[in-house]
């Protein structure tokens, strides 16, 4: 039967001052990126407890410029981000936590995705762009193209965790211009 997205627990860690390490994953962040810091919504942390929760495909919006997605946690099964038209060199970059980087691709988009299709592409993802939670990995995703129009490469979804562990993420959205 269709299901909704679920996400649970997705909340702001308050200010960037707020804490030194918070501090410190902004500067780094905005250093990877290159846009000053005042660009940036507030660092959100948020987790998926269990293989019932997951975010269907979607687009991150024509404001928020690029969005950093970083893993907390290892997940051993499940947990991925897949990128469903990702094999373009628009949009994702992928970074394990070193200087390693990738960046991948676009079959035909869909016009819309369905949970129960979702579900299915978790698990067989052919053609897709799938990035494994890995403790430190960064996934950097600039949500337009070069007109201002909204990357198809950048359209995304979170997958269940389905080893019995949670998820955990922080994200960042980064606008073109100053948000102070």
């Amino acid at each position: 039967g269709a299901q909704t997205n679920r996400k649970l627990a997705y909340r702001s860690c308050g200010s960037d001052d707020s804490d030194d390490t918070v501090k410190l994953v902004v500067a780094r962040i905005h250093k990877d990126v290159g846009l000053p810091e005042r660009h940036g919504e507030p660092l959100h942390i948020g987790f998926y407890r269990d293989a019932s929760e997951h975010y269907n495909i979607h687009h991150d919006g024509k404001t928020r410029y690029i969005t950093v997605f970083v893993y907390l946690n290892d997940v051993k099964r499940g947990g991925k981000t897949v990128f469903p038209y990702g094999n373009t060199t628009q949009g994702v970059a992928v970074t394990t936590g070193s200087s390693e980087t990738q960046q991948r691709g676009i079959p035909k988009p869909r016009a819309e995705w369905k949970t129960d299709d979702f579900f299915m592409f978790c698990l067989h993802a052919e053609g897709a762009v799938e990035v494994m939670p890995r403790k430190g990995r960064a996934i950097i995703i600039h949500n337009l193209d070069e007109n201002g129009q909204l990357a198809v490469g950048a359209y995304h979804g979170g997958c269940p965790p389905l080893d019995g562990s949670s998820k955990y993420f922080l994200t960042r959205w980064i606008h073109k211009d100053s948000l102070a």
